[in-house]
C-alpha cells in the first residue's frame, strides 16, 4: 500500500510543478474595480527562466487614462503615446528580477467608462533577449491580465438623500417656585441682623422685617400656608 502511494505521488509531482510554473504569470491587481474611477493598480511580474527579467511593457486597456507611477529604485520608467498624445503603454527597464523572484510596479489609472472585463497586455523581456507576450485569451498558456469593471455602489447620504431632522431644542426650565421669595427673605433677614444691634431692640427689627415683606415686589404667599402679616 505504501509503495503504491509513493508511486502515485511521484507521478503527480511533474503535474504539480507544471501547474506552479503556469500560474506564475504576469498579473494586475486588484482584479475588480469601479467604472470611471481612479484605481491604484499593481503589476506583478515573476521570473520563470534561469535568466533575469530586464524589461516589462504593459499596454493600458482601451479607454483608460494614465495618471501617475510609483517610482522604483533601479528601474527607469517611460511611456508610449499615440498620435493624439494619449499614453497607451508603460515601460519599465534597467532593473533585474532574478529567477524565483517577483517584482511589483505601482501605477494610478482612471478606468474606462463602460463596465465589463478589460485586458492589460504585458510583454516580459529577459536578459537573453527573449520576450514572453502575456497577451493571450483566458485559459491560454500565456494569458493577458484582466480586470473586471463594475458600477460603483450609490453612496449613502448622496445628493438625493434627505437630511436628518435637527434634534428639538430642550424646553427652557422654569425657575423653581419660591426662588424670588427666598432671595427677598434672605435679604430681609440680613437687614434685620444689621439693624437690631443699631436699634437695640429685637421688636423693632421684627417690625422692619414685616414691613419689608409688605413691599409690592414681595409675595407673602406660600404653597402650603399664608401667613398673616400686619401689613395694615
Amino acid at each position: 500500500m505504501l509503495r503504491r502511494m509513493m508511486a502515485f505521488l511521484l507521478a503527480l509531482l511533474p503535474v504539480l510543478l507544471v501547474a506552479g510554473v503556469a500560474s506564475a504569470h504576469v498579473t494586475v491587481v486588484p482584479k475588480q474595480s469601479a467604472v470611471n474611477g481612479f484605481e491604484r493598480y499593481t503589476v506583478r511580474v515573476p521570473t520563470e527562466k534561469a535568466v533575469p527579467t530586464t524589461k516589462v511593457r504593459v499596454e493600458l486597456p482601451e479607454g483608460s487614462t494614465f495618471s501617475s507611477v510609483l517610482p522604483q529604485p533601479g528601474w527607469t520608467f517611460a511611456t508610449e503615446k499615440d498620435t493624439t498624445g494619449k499614453v497607451v503603454a508603460l515601460v519599465w527597464s534597467g532593473g533585474e528580477i532574478k529567477q524565483g523572484e517577483f517584482f511589483e510596479f505601482g501605477i494610478s489609472v482612471r478606468n474606462p467608462k463602460t463596465a465589463g472585463v478589460v485586458t492589460w497586455k504585458a510583454y516580459q523581456t529577459y536578459a537573453d533577449g527573449s520576450v514572453v507576450a502575456w497577451a493571450g485569451p483566458a485559459g491560454a498558456d500565456q494569458p493577458a491580465p484582466t480586470v473586471t469593471l463594475v458600477e460603483a455602489p450609490a453612496e449613502a447620504g448622496g445628493h438625493g438623500a434627505a437630511a436628518p431632522a435637527p434634534a428639538p431644542s430642550p424646553a427652557p426650565t422654569a425657575p423653581a417656585a419660591g426662588t424670588n421669595l427666598g432671595a427677598w427673605l434672605g435679604g430681609a433677614a440680613l437687614l434685620v441682623s444689621l439693624v437690631i444691634p443699631a436699634l437695640g431692640s429685637p421688636a423693632a427689627g421684627i417690625n422692619i422685617f414685616y414691613g419689608f415683606c409688605c413691599l409690592p415686589v414681595v409675595s407673602c404667599s406660600f404653597p402650603s400656608f399664608t401667613p398673616t402679616l400686619p401689613c395694615g
